[in-house]
């Protein structure tokens, strides 16, 4: 019993060192130069902007943007460099070294080709029951300027599939 006891203690000790504790924006500290970002319109060309609305909340998601990963909160809103031509994103937890929790289990990736006249890309970051799963899983948003802003400021209101740039799909 007593060795249980032990085990037990020291893969909790290693769960919660591995934890993540604090966002890319809080280790950052440059939530204000995001709003600024956002907020101009010359600030924001080139850039994908992320707004998390994922349920759990002392929950720190990764978020791999072009194969470069951050951390990001529920409610928190990132901003991230846009290239030309192929970009990714992809959100998911870590357990026991494994990526898990999205729903789409690849990332999405969009060419900037593909959305002529669009200089700004914009990600809501859902996390939603999946076909019945016990576990929710995340779900990487592309949508437009107008469905992000109203999204954003307006968290349980209804959104239109006008707004939605990709595919979404309830399995």
């Amino acid at each position: 019993m007593k060795n249980i006891l032990y085990s037990f203690s020291l893969f909790f000790l290693f769960s919660c060192e591995s934890m993540d504790w604090y966002s890319t924006l809080e280790e950052n500290d440059n939530a204000q130069e995001i709003l600024n970002q956002l907020n101009d319109p010359e600030l924001r060309k080139g850039k994908i902007f992320v707004f998390s609305q994922h349920i759990d909340e002392p929950v720190v998601a990764k978020i791999r943007i072009n194969g470069e990963v951050f951390l990001i909160r529920r409610d928190e809103l990132q901003s991230f460099e846009l290239k030309e031509g192929d970009n990714s994103l992809y959100t998911y937890l870590v357990a026991f070294g494994d990526e898990v929790g999205n729903c789409a289990k690849e990332p999405y990736v969009f060419n900037t080709k593909d959305f002529e006249g669009y200089e700004t890309h914009y990600f809501l970051l859902w996390e939603i029951k999946e076909g019945g799963k016990v576990f929710d899983c995340y779900r990487d948003v592309h949508v437009t300027e107008e469905g992000f802003h109203y999204i954003k400021e307006n968290p349980r209101s209804r959104w239109k599939q006008d707004w939605l740039l990709n595919y979404y799909k309830r399995s």
